[in-house]
C-alpha cells in the first residue's frame, strides 16, 4: 500500500506524460533489481503499478479534452445531466444553472472528443439530474489561470474529469432519448431534499447552511457567508464530513443491534453482523446524499473496511486509512490534484497520530488536546490551500463542533428522513427547529470584525516542511523542552517572504481583465484589480492579493484604478481593505472626492524610478477613453500602461506627447481589441515587448487578428496571459528585462 501511494505522488510534478511513463519503467527495473529483497521489490512493483495507473487515467483525460481548434466554436450537444445543478445569481442580476453533462452526441464531429462537459445555462428552463437535454453551446478547453501564490483551477477539472467548459443562452430542448434517471438517482434525491429545505425555510444564511449540511448543495452559500465562516475557522463544517458519516454509521449499528435482539425471538441472528450491515447501508446512503465527496467517500470506505474486518473476525487497525487512500487513488489517481484529498486524509492521519500517543489520558484531556492539535495542523494545511488560517479557530470549533454534531446535523438528517418517508410537515418542523438558533448565531457573527482573526500565511516549502516535522514530533512523549522546541519550528510559517529588491513588473493572469503590479525596493504599485463580482468573489481576492502576499507585500504604496469598468475595477474595495494603499488614483467616470488621475501628474520613488500620468486630460469621450494612462520610467527603461483607450484617444496622445510616448514595454490597450492599438500608435510608442491581458476563449474575440498582425509586422515580441499565464519582468543589473512566464509548459498535460 505504501508503494502504491508513493507511486501516485509524482504525478502532479511531472511536466509531460512521457516522464511519468519513464518513472513507471524505472520502478519496474528497480523491482527486478531488488528481487532478492521481497518487501522492497513488492513496494517498487506496486509503485510502478500506481505510476502506470496514473499514466492511463491522465492519458484518457488528455485524449478527451476539447481540441483547441474548437474554442468558442458553436456546437450542438446532446446528453444527460449527471450532477446536481448549482443555481446562482450573478452580480449583474442574471440567473444561471451550472451542472456536469455527460455527452451522448456532439456536432460538428471535429469537436466530438469530450465525454463530460461543465455547462452554465442562462435560460428559463429548470434543469434536473438524469434528464436528457439538447443545448447549443460555445466551448473552451478546461484551462485554469496560472499565477504565483494561487492555485491552478485546471487541476480541479482534471480530478473531476471535465473535458470542456461552456455556456448556453436561451436555446435548450428536452431530449428524452438521453434520459438516464437511474444514472443520477442519488442526485435526483438530493435535488428533492434541497427543494424541500428551500420550501421549509425562509431564504437566508440558515437555509443555505441547512442545504449544505443536508445534501451538500452549496447554491445558497454566497461569498460573504463563506468568507465569514472562513474567518471563524469553521467553513469545514459546511462540508458533509467523515465525522457525520461515522455518526450515521453508529446510528445504523445501534439500530441493527436492536433489530437483531427483536429478531432473536424468531430465529438466531448475530447482532454484530446485523449492526455492521445497517451501519454500511446507512453510511452509504448518506455518502450518496453528499454527492460522493472526498471526505464522505473516505469515511465510507473506512467503515466498509471495518465492517469486513468485524464480519471476518479480524482486528480493526489504523492501517485501514491507508487502504482507503489506496482505493480512492486507484479509482481516480488525479484526485492528488485537489485539496480535499490532502485535507481529509491528512486530518485523519493527524488524529490517529495524536490518539496513538494519548490513549492513556483522561477524556477531557483528549478532547481539549484534539482541538488544540488540529488547530495547529490546520496552519500548514491552510497555508498550502487557503493562503492562511483563522487565529480564533480553536475556541470557535470547541463550541461549534458539538453544536453541529449533536444538534444541527441530527435534526437535519431527521428532517430528511421524515421527508423521504412522506412526512413533509414533520421534516419542515425539524429543519425549522435546527435553523432557529443557527439564524441567531449567523446574525450575531455578521456584526463582528472577523477579518482581523484571519492570519495570512505565505510560507516557503521548507517552512511548511519544518512545521509538519514539528507537529509530528510535538506529540511524541518526552521532555517539555523538546516539545517546546518542536512547536517552535512552526514559527517560520508566519514569516513573510522578502519583497523583491530589483524592479519587477508583473502582469497577472486574471482572465478577461487587467491587473499589473510594479515592485521595487519593498514598495508596490497596483494598476487595476481584475474583474468579477465587486461583492466577491473577484480576481482581486483569488489572484491579486495572494500574489502580493506571496511576494512579501503587506501594504500598497499606490493603487491606480484606470477606469470604472468591472474587468478593471471590481476588486478595488477588496484590495483597499487587505492592502491599505497609501494613495489611490481613479480614472474614468468616478465621482468627486477621489484623487483623479490627470495628464502631467508625476511622482517618484527614487531618482531612477519615476511615474507620470499621460492621460486623461479634461473630460473627453467614453469611460474607456478616460482611462489613466501611466508611464513608468525605471533606469531609462520605460513601461507604458494604456488602460482601455481607443484609437481616437491614441491620436490625441500622439498629438500632445509626441516622442515622449516611446516605451520599451507596452501594455496593449483594451485587451487587444480592434478599436485600439492603431498603426500610428505603434509607430510612435515603438515597443520591443507587448503584453496582452485577456481571457482564454473569451466571448469578445480578443485579441483582434488585425492587432496581432500589426505587432508582428512591427517586429514586437507579444506575450499574453491567456497563453503564458502570469508574466513577470525583472530588470537586471545590466538594464535588461528578464522574462518569466508561469505557464511554462503550454502543452503540459496538467494544464
Amino acid at each position: 500500500m505504501s508503494g502504491f501511494v508513493a507511486g501516485i505522488v509524482p504525478a502532479p510534478f511531472v511536466p509531460h506524460l512521457g516522464y511519468l511513463a519513464a518513472v513507471a519503467l524505472l520502478l519496474l527495473m528497480l523491482a527486478w533489481w531488488l528481487r532478492r529483497r521481497p518487501m522492497l521489490s513488492v513496494a517498487a512493483l506496486f509503485a510502478a503499478l500506481a505510476a502506470a495507473c496514473s499514466l492511463m487515467h491522465s492519458g484518457f483525460w488528455l485524449s478527451a479534452k476539447l481540441p483547441v481548434s474548437c474554442t468558442r466554436v458553436p456546437v450542438l450537444v446532446e446528453g444527460t445531466v449527471v450532477s446536481l445543478p448549482r443555481r446562482q445569481r450573478g452580480y449583474t442580476g442574471s440567473d444561471s444553472q451550472r451542472f456536469e453533462f455527460a455527452v451522448g452526441r456532439l456536432a460538428p464531429l471535429a469537436c466530438d472528443a469530450p465525454r463530460k462537459l461543465l455547462i452554465t445555462y442562462y435560460g428559463p428552463e429548470v434543469i434536473a439530474p438524469g434528464q436528457g437535454w439538447r443545448f447549443r453551446v460555445r466551448l473552451r478547453p478546461p484551462r485554469g489561470q496560472v499565477n504565483p501564490g494561487s492555485g491552478d483551477f485546471a487541476r480541479w477539472y482534471a480530478q473531476s474529469r471535465i473535458h470542456g467548459v461552456g455556456s448556453s443562452g436561451q436555446y435548450a430542448q428536452r431530449a428524452p432519448q438521453w434520459n438516464r434517471p437511474w444514472r443520477s438517482s442519488h442526485h435526483r434525491l438530493r435535488a428533492r431534499l434541497s427543494a424541500a429545505v428551500t420550501a421549509a425555510l425562509a431564504p437566508g444564511m440558515a437555509s443555505a447552511v441547512m442545504q449544505a449540511i443536508t445534501v451538500a448543495d452549496k447554491s445558497g452559500i454566497r461569498h460573504r457567508l463563506w468568507v465569514m465562516l472562513q474567518h471563524l475557522g469553521i467553513n469545514h463544517l459546511l462540508v458533509i464530513s467523515g465525522l457525520h458519516v461515522g455518526m450515521v454509521a453508529g446510528l445504523g449499528w445501534l439500530l441493527g443491534a436492536l433489530l437483531a435482539r427483536w429478531l432473536a425471538a424468531f430465529w438466531p441472528v448475530n447482532p454484530r453482523y446485523c449492526g455492521a450491515l445497517l451501519a454500511l447501508v446507512f453510511s452509504g446512503f448518506y455518502t450518496a446524499l453528499a454527492g460522493f465527496s472526498m471526505a464522505t467517500t473516505r469515511a465510507f470506505l473506512m467503515i466498509a473496511i471495518a465492517v469486513i474486518a468485524v464480519v471476518t473476525a479480524r482486528r480493526v487497525t489504523p492501517w485501514q486509512v491507508l487502504l482507503a487512500l489506496v482505493l480512492v487513488l486507484a479509482a481516480n489517481p488525479l484526485a492528488v490534484f485537489g485539496s480535499a484529498l490532502t485535507l481529509s486524509f491528512g486530518a485523519v492521519a493527524a488524529l490517529l497520530w495524536l490518539g496513538g500517543w494519548s490513549r492513556h489520558a483522561y477524556a477531557w484531556q483528549r478532547w481539549s488536546s484534539v482541538h488544540a492539535y488540529m488547530s495547529l495542523v490546520m496552519l500548514p494545511l491552510g497555508a498550502i490551500w487557503f493562503g492562511g488560517a483563522s487565529a480564533i479557530a480553536a475556541p470557535v470549533n470547541f463550541l461549534s463542533i458539538p453544536f453541529f454534531t449533536f444538534f444541527l446535523v441530527p435534526l437535519a438528517l431527521a428532517g430528511s428522513a421524515a421527508v423521504l418517508l412522506g412526512a413533509t410537515g414533520w421534516g419542515a418542523m425539524l429543519w425549522q427547529w435546527a435553523a432557529a438558533p443557527l439564524q441567531v448565531v449567523m446574525q450575531w457573527s455578521q456584526g463582528l470584525e472577523l477579518e482581523r482573526g484571519f492570519v495570512a500565511l505565505t510560507p516557503s516549502a521548507p517552512a511548511i516542511a519544518l512545521a509538519v516535522f514539528g507537529l509530528v514530533a510535538a506529540v511524541v512523549p518526552g521532555g517539555r523542552v523538546r516539545r517546546i522546541l518542536s512547536l517552535a519550528i512552526v514559527v517560520p510559517l508566519f514569516l513573510a517572504p522578502r519583497p523583491p529588491v530589483p524592479p519587477v513588473l508583473a502582469l497577472l493572469d486574471v482572465g478577461q481583465g487587467t491587473a499589473v503590479v510594479f515592485m521595487a525596493a519593498g514598495r508596490a504599485l497596483l494598476y487595476d484589480t481584475g474583474g468579477g463580482d465587486p461583492e466577491g468573489p473577484n480576481q482581486a481576492q483569488r489572484v491579486v492579493i495572494p500574489y502580493l502576499r506571496a511576494s512579501g507585500i503587506r501594504t500598497l504604496d499606490t493603487l491606480v484604478i484606470s477606469h470604472g469598468d468591472l474587468d478593471h475595477a471590481a476588486g478595488h474595495q477588496a484590495v483597499a481593505a487587505a492592502m491599505a494603499p497609501a494613495r489611490t488614483w481613479y480614472g474614468g467616470l468616478h465621482s468627486a472626492g477621489h484623487d483623479v488621475c490627470r495628464a502631467g501628474q508625476r511622482w517618484r520613488w527614487a531618482d531612477d524610478i519615476v511615474f507620470q500620468f499621460l492621460a486623461p486630460g479634461a473630460a473627453w469621450g467614453s469611460s474607456n477613453n478616460r482611462s489613466c494612462v501611466l508611464l513608468i520610467d525605471v533606469r531609462g527603461q520605460r513601461i507604458l500602461l494604456a488602460g482601455d483607450i481607443e484609437s481616437a484617444m491614441e491620436r490625441e496622445l500622439i498629438r500632445y506627447w509626441g516622442a515622449a510616448l516611446s516605451a520599451e514595454v507596452l501594455l496593449v490597450g483594451h485587451h487587444g481589441s480592434a478599436t485600439s492599438t492603431s498603426q500610428s500608435w505603434l509607430n510612435r510608442v515603438d515597443p520591443d515587448l507587448a503584453l496582452l491581458s485577456y481571457g482564454y476563449g473569451n466571448r469578445f474575440g480578443h485579441p483582434a487578428p488585425v492587432v496581432l498582425r500589426r505587432l508582428q509586422a512591427q517586429g514586437v515580441v507579444a506575450l499574453a496571459t491567456a497563453r503564458h499565464g502570469a508574466l513577470e519582468l525583472e530588470l537586471s543589473t545590466s538594464n535588461q528585462w528578464q522574462i518569466r512566464a508561469h505557464r511554462k509548459y503550454p502543452e503540459n498535460w496538467r494544464l
